[in-house]
């Protein structure tokens, strides 16, 4: 077995002379799909890459899912089933779930057109929560209200006010949650990898616009960090005479 012409893999990595892939010790998965005469290949890093052999592997990120969001598709992709995929049926699994696609992701139009959306059926609705819960949070006064982090889906909380809703409270990538328990109207969250806590005043009322922009944010603590370097100690035992 000899193999043949490498595939170039530079729109799959980060970019700005560094080469790596994100995320790839993570996430990340190869796949061929047979379409007629050609073959498809499917990457899944953070987004879901397309690329047809016949078209010399020009790779296509069909998800945007860290910036335009128009596939609307989470981030992360770790599974994907391409036993019908000569039907144009594949599977998608990432931190958010599941997707599928009917038309082997037959994007035509410019990439982060609303077009793309058009190609992916989200399938999480009839089947229960497949999030990546990694905190919960909830109110000392009120057990019905509730935080959770739930990694690339952002934060999401539940109230009281509705108990079979869980909607998206802040985005980014929610790792950690707490709300205060001297007062219940605040509370915290994570927004960004590293150091970046966004904070709300509102309690059950706080969503995205009134967590805002991070109040500790990565640049900060390093700022921090540099002004109150962390001092050693130590400690002696004197014997008494």
């Amino acid at each position: 077995m000899t193999f043949a012409n490498q595939i170039a893999d530079a729109a799959l990595e980060a970019g700005d002379g560094d080469t790596t892939i994100p995320q790839a010790d993570y996430d990340l998965y190869l796949a061929a799909a047979p379409s007629g005469q050609d073959t498809l290949l499917f990457a899944g890093t953070e987004d879901i890459y397309k690329c047809s052999l016949a078209n010399n592997c020009a790779w296509r990120n069909t998800t945007h899912a860290t910036t335009c969001a128009s596939a609307q598709v989470a981030w992360a992709q770790h599974a994907i089933d391409t036993t019908l995929g000569a039907a144009g049926l594949i599977y998608f699994g990432n931190d958010g779930g599941l997707w599928r696609t009917t038309d082997a992701v037959n994007q035509q139009q410019s990439e982060c057109s609303a077009d793309d959306a058009a190609h992916y059926q989200n399938l999480n609705d009839g089947l229960g929560s497949l999030a990546e819960v990694e905190n919960i949070a909830d109110d000392a006064g009120n057990a019905q209200n509730m935080m959770v982090s739930l990694g690339a889906l952002g934060t999401a909380a539940a109230t009281s006010g509705a108990r079979q809703a869980w909607p998206q409270v802040l985005d980014g990538e929610g790792n950690y949650a707490a709300i205060d328990t001297a007062t219940a109207a605040n509370w915290y969250a994570t927004s960004e990898f590293g150091v970046g806590i966004n904070r709300c005043t509102e309690g059950s009322g706080c969503d995205i616009a009134g967590f805002g922009q991070p109040v500790i944010a990565s640049t900060q603590w390093r700022e921090t960090s540099r002004r109150f370097p962390r001092r050693g100690f130590s400690i002696r035992r004197t014997r008494r005479t």
